[in-house]
């Protein structure tokens, strides 16, 4: 009788471990293709912004008659860019920690998993 329980027990805690496994490999699962995702469309609007800033250069080029002024008002463009993500740094920063932290606690279906469920 002792030993089936023991048995039991151990089952359980063996079949709970496995469950601990697998949801830390699919956390990582998650983790490791958001990541994926996130180096793939960084690469992609890189190439974006880099063929939009020479067309807007060319645009404001033929506007102005000057290449070099066509050029410099777009790098203006970029540093007023840069100077309002450097403004807004804090809430980008809770933004971007709060989708990090959804994507470590929810599960594909919306659902929290909290390790204390049965």
């Amino acid at each position: 009788m002792i030993a089936k329980l023991i048995d039991k027990i151990l089952n359980y805690i063996s079949t709970k471990l496995d469950v601990l496994k697998l949801s830390l490999i699919e956390r990582v699962a998650m983790i490791m293709g958001f990541c994926m995702f996130i180096m793939v469309s960084m690469v992609i609007m890189s190439a974006v912004i880099v063929f939009l800033g020479i067309s807007l250069g060319e645009y404001f080029a033929a506007i102005t008659g000057s290449l070099s002024l066509g050029y410099l008002i777009v790098t203006g463009i970029y540093i007023l860019i840069l100077v309002l993500i450097f403004a807004f740094k804090k809430p980008l920063h809770r933004w971007f920690a709060g989708l990090f932290v959804n994507l470590l606690t929810t599960s594909d279906d919306g659902n929290n998993n909290d390790v204390n469920q049965g």
